[in-house]
């Protein structure tokens, strides 16, 4: 067991931080390759290397990695510190043993016990989009639907036969309302990754060069969540589509394509919803705007900061894993007579728009009406649609002729 190993097992939490680090300098390698070289010639100090900002790691967690020698301060002046991994070869050894070989997230219920009085308590819940909404970024003020979205987002992280399961929610709105927020919760405590414009196609996708195949992190995010922010500027959205809708991707080897799994949640964040590929966009389950907070929004997002930060309120995340662990595994039915009214729901509500919506469109809505049976642990029932449908569509609020399902 080499010291990264040893490491791991003491901070488990580090994992990402270093998969992170490792990925950054994976893609920064021939460059900086080219920069020693130039160095030597000049007789200068290696000094490359990335600054915290680069790779998104906490200073304090970098902190930790320079005091057990996984990391190296390569200089620090009053305008910046550059770091670099001590070993990256070592490093990829920790990380390659401890992963699964089909490329599978890690599973964040693995470890989440519930007791016997936790299972009468959850049975007991009535309507538990309500409960526990209100636990998914405590720190966030307001955006009930957002947070309705991502704990339906939670439910499923996998598909059924030949029907795609997961769902997928796109973030629009300017820097500074909120986005950045809500993706760095999720990467905290349901372990999800996080790739950016600076993440390359092969730190995406993977790699074929050199007689092996290397996957990328979409495929390491496998049945978990993958957060793309900035993502009207990433470089290879086919790939990103395919794995959207397929649950896999493809890439070219020689004569023949590779195929690797890719069963994940996409959380997207963008500046403008409008630079987005109609393809794209259309795979997303649930479209938000964040807008800059009004003064009344303000009020409450200060009164939320202050509370968070003096009255050391503990997360709820534990809360939402234990229900989750408690519904994992049940698969929610349709009726025939349900299916029946499904079908009038629809029909009325086209009627009501006066509009058409495409088969993907409608798929969504199913997908989500079978994540709130589900997330109730019951059949899908004809209600369900009908919530489905006010989420998808947020001005179907209060339409009379489906308020009797």
């Amino acid at each position: 067991m080499n010291i990264v190993e040893q490491f791991l097992q003491t901070y488990p939490v580090y994992r990402k931080d270093i998969e992170k680090i490792l990925q950054y300098e994976k893609e920064n390698k021939e460059k900086w390759e080219q920069q020693r070289q130039k160095a030597i010639e000049e007789n200068r100090k290696d000094m490359t290397g990335w600054e915290w900002g680069d790779v998104r790691v906490e200073p304090t967690h970098l902190k930790t990695m320079l005091i057990n020698d996984i990391l190296i301060q390569v200089y620090s002046s009053h305008s910046a510190t550059v770091y670099r991994l001590v070993d990256s070869a070592i490093v990829e050894t920790a990380l390659t043993a401890q992963l699964e070989t089909n490329g599978k997230s890690e599973d964040i219920l693995a470890d989440v016990t519930i007791s016997d009085m936790e299972t009468i308590e959850f049975s007991a819940i009535k309507d538990p989009i309500e409960h526990f909404a209100p636990m998914i970024c405590p720190e966030l003020s307001g955006h009930d639907d957002v947070k309705k979205a991502i704990l339906l987002m939670l439910v499923n992280d996998k598909d059924t036969a030949n029907w795609r399961d997961r769902l997928h929610i796109l973030l629009g709105g300017i820097p500074g309302t909120g986005k950045s927020v809500l993706i760095d919760w999720i990467v905290l405590n349901f372990h999800a990754n996080y790739v950016d414009p600076n993440t390359s196609r092969v730190g995406l996708v993977g790699d074929a060069s050199g007689g092996s195949l290397t996957p990328g992190m979409l495929n390491r995010s496998h049945m978990g969540i993958l957060c793309v922010d900035e993502l009207e500027m990433m470089k290879d959205k086919d790939a990103l589509r395919e794995a959207m809708e397929r649950g896999k991707y493809k890439i070219v080897k020689g004569s023949h394509d590779e195929f690797f799994n890719a069963e994940v949640r996409i959380i997207g964040g963008l500046n403008e919803v409008s630079k987005l590929s109609a393809p794209l966009r259309e795979r997303f389950d649930f479209e938000f705007e964040f807008t800059t907070p009004t003064v009344n929004e303000s009020k409450s997002i200060s009164q939320k900061v202050l509370s968070l930060c003096f009255d050391n309120i503990g997360s709820n995340a534990t809360t939402v894993k234990k229900y989750l662990k408690w519904i994992n595994g049940f698969k929610p039915k349709l009726s025939a007579e349900n299916r029946k009214i499904a079908e009038e729901i629809f029909n009325k509500y086209f009627e009501y728009k006066e509009i058409g919506k495409s088969g993907r469109w409608i798929a969504s809505c199913i997908r989500i009406a079978k994540a709130i049976a589900k997330l109730s642990k019951r059949d899908v029932e004809p209600h369900d649609f009908v919530a489905a449908l006010s989420l998808k569509d947020p001005a179907l609020n209060g339409m009379m002729a489906l308020k009797d399902y």
